[in-house]
């Protein structure tokens, strides 16, 4: 009868270290997958938000009574934001900041009382998913960007290691 030995320890190619890297590359991926699905969701939820606001946009000009246009091409280069997204530098990451009108100048915090008192509810709706886009979607988004790219290194590092150690 012939004997039959098991596979030692010692002729496995994979080292503890490798299985340890592996199942560090394994959530890491997972985490990249999810991080990517996050990704999609928010690209998606952007477009559907862009899309309410020019459309509200366009409706808005299109009840205009006196012809009033709205959009960038209808005002003067006095116009600035009101709200920002900025990039925290220590810690990696973005947030929106809103400004002030300072006090001696004139003009309003809202610029839809710069058409006038009656405004059309659809520039309403547009001026609201508009800033539904700059204060929380793109925020979001570069963060989810910035987290890929970091995650998306550390993944090639991991890799490079488990290579070697092979």
């Amino acid at each position: 009868m012939e004997k039959t030995t098991l596979p030692d320890m010692a002729d496995n190619s994979k080292t503890p270290s490798a299985v340890a890297i592996s199942a560090d590359l394994d959530t890491q991926l997972k985490d990249y997958l999810n991080l990517l699905d996050e990704y999609q969701t928010l690209r998606q939820e952007l477009s559907a938000a862009c899309a309410k606001g020019f459309l509200s946009l366009a409706q808005a000009n299109f009840s205009s009574p006196n012809r009033i246009r709205h959009g960038q091409d209808f005002y003067d280069d006095r116009m600035q934001a009101s709200t920002r997204v900025t990039s925290i530098s220590s810690v990696g990451k973005f947030a929106v900041s809103s400004e002030t009108v300072v006090s001696g100048e004139k003009g309003s915090k809202d610029p839809l009382r710069w058409y006038g008192l009656l405004i059309p509810p659809a520039l309403r709706q547009s001026q609201a998913s508009f800033g539904q886009v700059v204060k929380g979607l793109v925020p979001r988004l570069l963060n989810v960007t910035r987290e890929l790219e970091v995650l998306g290194a550390r993944i090639e590092e991991t890799r490079a290691r488990k290579e070697s150690v092979k």
